[in-house]
């Protein structure tokens, strides 16, 4: 019997490697990789749902996430904060951390946009923001290269 991922999480890296690769090849999109805080975010997380969960997880990174590399910040809220875990968001962080306005700005379209999945006219109605000004302020963190959402 094969026990649970939370219990292998040595295997985290190689499996992550292969779905990236898997799921850029089925999506037709440049390959992807975990930065080493994702990684580490990832190994803490206790996979209720096992490698499946995994898989989509990271075929999810993969459709919304535009540039090469995912960073922990990418990754759904549920894995960032360990499942179960009581810790806030890094948005809910931010306020006592010092921090940018731009770079809060930034946690919290991002972390709406992982919500709804990558849709961009829910993420702005929660946001309160109109759906160009979303668009907008995307494309302004591409030409800066501050994220690759």
């Amino acid at each position: 019997k094969m026990p649970p991922l939370s219990a292998r999480t040595e295997d985290i890296p190689l499996l992550t490697d292969y779905y990236l690769k898997l799921n850029c090849e089925e999506s037709g999109k440049p390959l992807k990789r975990l930065t080493p805080a994702a990684l580490e975010v990832m190994a803490k997380h206790q996979w209720p749902g096992n490698v499946r969960e995994l898989k989509n997880i990271l075929e999810s990174a993969v459709i919304f996430h535009e540039g090469d590399e995912i960073d922990w910040m990418d990754l759904p809220v549920e894995i960032r904060e360990g499942g179960n875990s009581k810790e806030e968001s890094p948005v809910q962080l931010a306020v006592g951390e010092p921090r940018s306005m731009a770079e809060i700005e930034r946690m919290a379209i991002l972390e709406t946009l992982q919500r709804t999945k990558g849709h961009r006219a829910e993420a702005a109605a929660i946001l309160k923001i109109g759906l160009r000004t979303l668009q907008r302020t995307l494309k302004n963190y591409k030409q800066l290269d501050l994220t690759q959402e």
